[in-house]
């Protein structure tokens, strides 16, 4: 069985304005797994927002990736945000995933306000999923479960993508009633795409706007032993502002060879245009360099 990597089409499922977390309910009472009490100045709050992201992780091999939920309730002040869990259970055609609370910190702050950092925080938990143990489960909707709200999602699994899109939830609130954002394609559920293990990204930053080397590049990628990778079976390409080229390496003439996502030289190819003046009209050609590089998160 071909080995797959994966990259994201879509990232961010939520998108919702800042909450306080004073307006939250808060756990003031019994102790931390450390044995800490709780107070007024250090509790447990459960998130009233969620963010929802799918992420690869290579080390997760070909079918593992990763949902990360995040807590929308970001706070600005010297308070610390802690850790929260999450898990996952199966039940028929359910795969509920549930975020825990986090603990809010307002202990030993510096009487200067101004003395420490007072950046949003996001406090986050990863779930690590695999689409084959997805399809064994017969998982056909997720149901994201945080405080007392729960969303739920429908989801599609293809040989090369994992899809969900928003279903029928018991969240009443509008503020949890998520939309997936644009991201690469406009109105694009949140999507994850499988690409085959072997899979190069070839781009040329110098050539500018206006001048396509498409053919110079998918010639000289040829030549060299690469394969185009084409959208089919569900598997659609990233597009991003940047112009990038993917290529299959079947006899791994360069994927092997390539440390973590660090681009290297490929090559350069020759790219005419037509230069327009008074004195008449002129072509002019000009090599630029080509570079690979695995595709990393966003690409």
């Amino acid at each position: 069985m071909k080995k797959t990597r994966f990259f994201v089409l879509s990232l961010l499922c939520a998108c919702v304005m800042p909450m306080a977390a004073g307006a939250q309910s808060k756990i003031t009472t019994g102790t931390d797994e450390a044995g800490v009490a709780f107070s007024d100045k250090y509790y447990l709050t459960a998130p009233s927002r969620i963010g929802i992201r799918l992420l690869r992780n290579p080390a997760l091999g070909a079918d593992g990736f990763v949902v990360r939920l995040s807590a929308m309730d970001a706070i600005s002040g010297c308070a610390r945000l802690g850790k929260p869990n999450a898990t996952v259970t199966y039940n028929n055609m359910y795969a509920d995933i549930t975020m825990g609370s986090y603990t809010v910190d307002f202990r030993d702050l510096p009487l200067n306000p101004n003395a420490c950092k007072k950046d949003s925080q996001v406090p986050f938990a990863d779930v690590v999923l695999d689409k084959a143990q997805l399809q064994a489960q017969g998982v056909s909707k997720v149901r994201f479960n945080y405080g007392p709200f729960s969303d739920t999602y429908n989801m599609a699994i293809g040989t090369n993508f994992v899809r969900l899109e928003k279903g029928q939830g018991s969240s009443k609130h509008s503020a949890n009633v998520y939309e997936a954002q644009t991201g690469y394609d406009p109105g694009t559920p949140l999507e994850l795409g499988f690409m085959p293990e072997d899979t190069l990204m070839l781009y040329a930053p110098a050539v500018p706007a206006g001048v396509d080397a498409t053919a110079a590049i998918e010639a000289m990628a040829k030549a060299r032993g690469l394969e185009p990778l084409r959208e089919e079976d569900g598997l659609r390409l990233p597009g991003g502002a940047a112009k990038a080229y993917y290529f299959t390496d079947p006899k791994n003439t360069y994927a092997g060879k390539l440390q973590g996502d660090a681009p290297q030289l490929l090559g350069s190819v020759a790219v005419s245009k037509t230069v327009y003046g008074l004195q008449g009209n002129e072509v002019v050609s000009r090599d630029y360099d080509v570079y690979m590089k695995k595709p990393t998160l966003h690409e």
